[in-house]
C-alpha cells in the first residue's frame, strides 16, 4: 500500500499504485502513516462495537428459578411479560407455569442488567479511543468484553 497526502487537502489516502496527477502528492512519513492507521482502525472498531451492540444476542437474557426451570428471551420481551405468572420451560422441555414472588424485582434486576451493558458499551468506547497503537486497538475484542456480564436472574416462585 503506498500513503500519500493530498496537498489540496492535507488528508492521507491509500493507494495500491501511483500514476498521473498523484504522483505529485506529497510523501508521508512512518509516523502519519501509524497515526492514519489508527484511525482507520479505531473507526471499524468502533462501528464493530454499535454493529455487536445492536445484536439481540447481547440482550438475551435467562430467567430461572430454584428447580432448573428456566427461559431464555430478549430483554424486551420479558418486560412486556412479566407479571405475577411466568411460563418456564423444565429440564424435560415443559411449559412449567411459576407464580413470580415479586415481578418488579424481576423488572428491576432485567433493567440493571441493560444498564450494565451499556456501561460496557461506554467502557469499551473509552479503550478503543485511548489506544494509543493499532496493536492494543487489535487486542480489543468486543465480544469477550461483554461476556462477563451475567444475564441470568434467578426468580422466587411459589
Amino acid at each position: 500500500m503506498i500513503y500519500k497526502i493530498n496537498p489540496q487537502t492535507q488528508q492521507i489516502i491509500e493507494f495500491s499504485n501511483i500514476g498521473g496527477d498523484i504522483a505529485l502528492w506529497q510523501d508521508t512519513t512512518e509516523e502519519e502513516i501509524q497515526v492514519y492507521e489508527l484511525e482507520k482502525l479505531r473507526k471499524q472498531k468502533l462501528k464493530e462495537l454499535e454493529r455487536f451492540y445492536a445484536l439481540s444476542e447481547l440482550w438475551t437474557f435467562t430467567v430461572k428459578d430454584n428447580e432448573g426451570n428456566s427461559l431464555t428471551r430478549e430483554q424486551n420481551w420479558f418486560l412486556s411479560r412479566i407479571t405475577k405468572n411466568i411460563f418456564l420451560i423444565s429440564n424435560k422441555g415443559k411449559e412449567v407455569s411459576k407464580t413470580i414472588e415479586d415481578p418488579e424485582s424481576v423488572r428491576e434486576k432485567l433493567n440493571n442488567i441493560g444498564i450494565i451493558i451499556l456501561k460496557k458499551k461506554i467502557e469499551v468506547i473509552v479503550k478503543i479511543q485511548n489506544a494509543k497503537t493499532v496493536a492494543g486497538l487489535e487486542k480489543i475484542d468486543i465480544q469477550k468484553e461483554f461476556e462477563v456480564i451475567n444475564k441470568e436472574i434467578i426468580i422466587t416462585s411459589y
